[in-house]
């Protein structure tokens, strides 16, 4: 019994990691003091949340917003991926909070102002905190590659009483 219950810790060890959350960059989905469950080798798919390490070697939580091959625009608070609108229910109480008292959530960008070009390299990801006022994320720092994406959240853990799944 110890044997298998130590077994299937060691496998989901393997496949799975988890992080703590530090700031308020990704409020208000996540909050300072979460844990999280992180899948190690996970699809990236469009607004899934992801653990990065940046060069500088900090980790951070970042939602995922532009995929290889895309551009992405935001104008007066809309999202577009190639020209097309986009909804983002995650943030749409703040978005419609901010538009009350006319200023905007997310500041107008373009990929244009990239250095690689408008559109998103192979390996590349546009990501961006939820908190988009107070974040740092590829509007500032450019686009993550994926080697610096180390897992898909899966899970927040804690607190108890907010445990969702991603």
């Amino acid at each position: 019994m110890l044997l298998a219950i130590g077994g299937t810790v060691i496998l989901f060890l393997f496949f799975y990691r988890a992080s703590g959350v530090k700031g308020y960059s990704m409020s208000p989905t996540l909050m300072n003091g979460d844990l999280l469950i992180v899948k190690k080798q996970a699809e990236i798919e469009r607004f899934n949340l992801v653990q990065l390490t940046l060069p500088s070697g900090k980790q951070q939580i970042r939602r995922v917003i532009g995929l290889p091959g895309e551009t992405i625009i935001y104008k007066e608070d809309v999202l577009y991926v190639n020209h097309q609108p986009v909804d983002e229910k995650f943030i749409i109480a703040e978005i419609n909070d901010r538009k009350e008292s006319g200023v905007t959530f997310t500041e107008d960008y373009s990929t244009e102002s990239l250095k690689t070009g408008p559109i998103i390299p192979e390996g590349c990801y546009f990501v961006l905190g939820d908190n988009r006022p107070y974040t740092t994320d590829s509007r500032q720092n450019g686009l993550v590659t994926a080697k610096e994406i180390r897992g898909v959240v899966q899970l927040r853990l804690f607190p108890f009483d907010e445990i969702a799944a991603f």
